[in-house]
């Protein structure tokens, strides 16, 4: 009988585990977007190691999109650019090479100048256009559903073996 209350409460703690991980899982995708936005804030080599890794496992760029890397120029203080040109006329991007659609970057050479056409001057062929935000969400959910659904199917079976053996309990 010991048993059987045992294996009741275990498998109320994992129902219970169940419905705490669906509301925390809901809080974190709603935080995800914040803390993924200060992208351009690049804290150092860890930061960046984590976005490289994001964007070639994802096949991403930026949390929105590879647009998240750039900046609009201040007209009334334009900065001189000598690598690329300006894209959109007022925009100016500085992308990771890990947002490169082929991770070796091309070069082009103009007037003996080398720079990656993907980094300086990204265009939807060149370079990963998707947002790393959406993968990201996608994963956290089908994660969260196969920790729910382990924990509901091991509480099931806790439930039909405290049946099983109250059955063989009342039968001896």
């Amino acid at each position: 009988m010991q048993h059987a209350g045992c294996t009741l409460v275990m498998a109320a703690v994992l129902v219970a585990l169940a419905f705490l991980q669906s509301a925390t899982q809901l809080k974190v995708e709603a935080e995800a977007e914040v803390q993924m936005l200060p992208i351009k804030v690049r804290s150092g080599i860890a930061a960046m190691n984590g976005w490289d890794y994001l964007h070639y496992a994802f096949k991403c760029c930026g949390v929105r999109g590879y647009l998240d890397w750039c900046q609009k120029v201040d007209e009334k203080n334009p900065k001189i650019n000598t690598s690329a040109e300006d894209f959109l006329g007022s925009y100016r991007c500085n992308l990771p090479a890990s947002c490169c659609s082929n991770s070796r970057m091309r070069f082009a050479f103009f007037k003996n100048i080398g720079y990656s056409t993907c980094v300086y001057a990204p265009t939807p062929s060149n370079t990963h256009i998707n947002g790393c935000l959406t993968p990201i969400l996608i994963v956290i959910s089908y994660f969260g559903k196969v920790y729910r659904i382990t924990n509901f199917v091991t509480a099931f079976i806790l439930l039909l073996s405290t049946i099983t053996s109250l059955v063989l309990f009342t039968k001896l």
